[in-house]
């Protein structure tokens, strides 16, 4: 199996992780983000709000904790809705807006920026990457284990579809970057049955408490990734079309365009905050902090 590890730490004076940071500064309060397209239907985004570079297309699908915004035309039929904004117009059928409503104007969100700093941003975080195994628990089961603030793990995409079980240990403010690999033009997705396990526990509260300390990042899935099931932790892809037809995410969604009936509830990957709207300029930022990378924490509090 194509697994390697690269344990991190990652100590910056002056930045510290805040407990409600946003992947990037104006995706605050969002729990997903598409570049393109967003389709939902039958369930819901419980709690953060919605963003679309594109046409939103939502059937019984509510989004009453957050604000909807689209760089297309909004759809709307049944379902109920706090604020919507939409570029290009909206189209009620039957549905309930009981905030409200806005067509064209200036966008709440700047797609284009938003865009670039996401794919910088999963650029950096894909730059790392190491050759030391994560433990195999038992027979499709992987636990992710490490000393120190942040530990990187990178995952073969052929292998996602192995792993019946993925166990995560965080202790402290330890946190997990799972990227994954050698996605490029095929379909990626988990298997039947697949289950997170954090700190041991399958209580779905504490591991929705713990789901802003892990991230997986899909470069370089270019086409379809598959996420039914449970999930726990940021899907950051860019470049990929999310199919979500059960289940709910706990953490984030920032991908290509998403099709499907996932229920999202928000609870972000927490990076260092920056006020910088360049893309050069956080990425330029974010290679020197992950630049201190291989430091480990025990290494770190043996020299105080």
């Amino acid at each position: 199996m194509k697994l390697t590890f690269l344990s991190a730490c990652v100590t910056i004076a002056g930045l510290a992780l805040s407990a409600n940071a946003a992947l990037i500064p104006q995706l605050e309060g969002y729990a997903v983000y598409t570049a393109g397209d967003f389709t939902g239907f039958w369930s819901d985004i419980h709690d953060g709000s919605l963003g679309s570079g594109g046409n939103v297309t939502l059937t019984s699908y509510d989004v009453m904790n957050g604000s909807v915004v689209s760089g297309g035309i909004a759809n709307l039929k049944d379902g109920e809705y706090r604020d919507v904004f939409a570029k290009n117009g909206i189209v009620n059928n039957g549905a309930t807006i009981k905030g409200s409503q806005t067509i064209g104007g200036t966008s709440p969100l700047d797609f284009s920026i938003i865009n670039d700093q996401l794919s910088n941003l999963s650029d950096v975080f894909s730059s790392n990457g190491s050759n030391i195994t994560p433990t195999s628990a038992w027979n499709g089961a992987i636990r992710l284990s490490g000393d120190n603030d942040l530990n990187v793990f990178t995952i073969d995409a052929s292998d996602l579809k192995n792993i019946q079980e993925l166990s995560i240990d965080l202790d402290e403010d330890e946190k997990i970057l799972i990227n994954v690999t050698n996605a490029s033009g095929d379909v990626v997705g988990f298997r039947d049955g697949f289950n997170m396990v954090i700190n041991n526990s399958y209580d779905e509260q504490i591991r929705k408490s713990l789901s802003n300390r892990v991230l997986f990042n899909f470069t370089e899935t270019t086409e379809e990734l598959n996420l039914n099931g449970t999930f726990f932790g940021t899907f950051l892809a860019m470049n990929a079309d999310i199919k979500g037809q059960s289940g709910n995410l706990n953490g984030g969604l920032f991908a290509k365009s998403f099709y499907g009936q996932q229920q999202f509830h928000i609870n972000s990957f927490d990076v260092p905050p920056t006020s910088v709207p360049e893309p050069a300029t956080i990425s330029m930022m974010l290679l020197g902090i992950f630049g201190l990378l291989g430091i480990s924490k025990k290494k770190f509090e043996h020299k105080k």
